[in-house]
């Protein structure tokens, strides 16, 4: 088999080295196992012997009209070298593009990258600084850290922190692609539908009903049903450290996105901040990231506190807080939260939060983790 022969395009299942062999070695194979020179290779096809030098060399572009060439005059088919060239091309632009990336290395700093190496989102085997950054560019979906800073920076510039927390922001980041990552495969299923406002404030007393589910696993799954059946994509995403975040609200398109996350591992915070991101959806801009820090709080615009007044009224209705307050018993509690139709530990939560007194909290409020894989 000839060099030109071993170079030919693999099929998908076949072993593909990670090196590439230029068009000028393969092209000085072939020469010297038909006893030709540059100079024979010159006459024969009428370019130039400095030409031919400078293909063999790899330093001149071996272009489509020299491989027909080469093609009439060493019977190796043209398509071979086109694929020679091209893969040559790609390997030095690719070298060069992360020698050039290498000068990024403090933007690459400011990611948790040990915790990027443990999710799998940056190789641990990886240690050219060009490389490293080539590929978290490639997890964020951008071309350089600029189209980062257009994409995520901007963006996040916008939200606002509650006052007493200074999250990390390319953390922050960090965890909101993750979540548009997990958002990816259910904005593919059909049963995704388009996104109507008025049909997802319907459904909110079917998500009240839900947080009384003893399963939280197969409560965020019919969670994630209900709302794809009116456009809204829910996904569930542990907390990167340094991030601080119990939810957020972004749109992917014409769908809004809640991201959660367990930074609380108590199921009434959970269900406040999702109903907490239900209203940033329903009541918010679409343009603008949210990201919950804390559910204590209010930012500048207001938008925080106006989000937490959701949650709050939507759990339990402000008609109901003067019966809520004067709850002195542990069976009124639970007989309060079947009466509203929520889990008890969201009325303990609640209670504790109104009164400071947080006696009913053991026993009612409950830790769970969810678990979606």
């Amino acid at each position: 088999m000839s060099a030109a022969e071993a170079a030919q395009p693999l099929e998908a299942d076949e072993f593909r080295p990670d090196y590439v062999v230029s068009p000028g070695t393969v092209l000085r194979a072939e020469l010297d196992a038909r006893g030709l020179t540059q100079a024979d290779l010159a006459t024969r096809t009428g370019l130039s012997p400095k030409h031919v030098n400078q293909v063999v060399q790899d330093v001149a572009p071996l272009s489509a009209e020299v491989a027909l060439l080469l093609e009439r005059t060493l019977g190796v088919p043209s398509r071979i070298w086109n694929v020679l060239e091209s893969r040559q091309r790609e390997v030095t632009t690719k070298k060069k593009a992360q020698q050039e990336l290498a000068a990024h290395a403090d933007w690459l700093n400011q990611f948790p990258v040990k915790e990027l190496a443990k999710r799998g989102v940056l190789s641990a085997a990886l240690t050219d600084a060009g490389a490293r950054v080539e590929q978290l560019l490639a997890f964020f979906g951008v071309a350089d850290p600029a189209a980062w800073d257009r994409v995520y920076a901007e963006p996040m510039a916008a939200f606002r922190r509650a006052q007493h927390l200074s999250p990390d922001r390319a953390a922050t980041a960090v965890w909101l692609r993750l979540a548009e990552q997990e958002a990816a495969p259910l904005r593919e299923t059909s049963s995704l539908a388009a996104y109507s406002a008025r049909a997802f404030r319907q459904l909110l007393p079917k998500f009240r009903a839900l947080t009384m589910e003893e399963s939280t696993e197969q409560a965020v799954r019919r969670l994630q049903q209900l709302c794809a059946s009116v456009g809204v994509l829910v996904v569930y995403v542990p907390q990167l450290k340094g991030t601080g975040i119990s939810g957020a609200t972004r749109w992917l398109g014409d769908h809004p996105l809640i991201a959660l996350s367990d930074r609380y591992k108590w199921a009434d915070t959970f269900w406040f901040s999702f109903f907490h991101e239900v209203g940033h959806v329903l009541s918010h801009p679409r343009r603008c990231t949210y990201v919950a820090l804390s559910d204590a709080g209010d930012d500048e615009d207001g938008r925080e506190g106006e989000a937490n007044q959701f949650a709050a009224d939507q759990l339990i209705p402000p008609t109901m807080r003067e019966a809520l307050v004067r709850l002195d018993q542990r069976p009124d509690v639970v007989r309060f939260a079947q009466e509203i139709g929520v889990d008890p530990g969201i009325v303990a939560g609640r209670l504790g939060t109104e009164t400071r007194d947080w006696k009913f909290a053991n026993g009612l409020k409950v830790r769970r983790q969810v678990d979606l894989n």
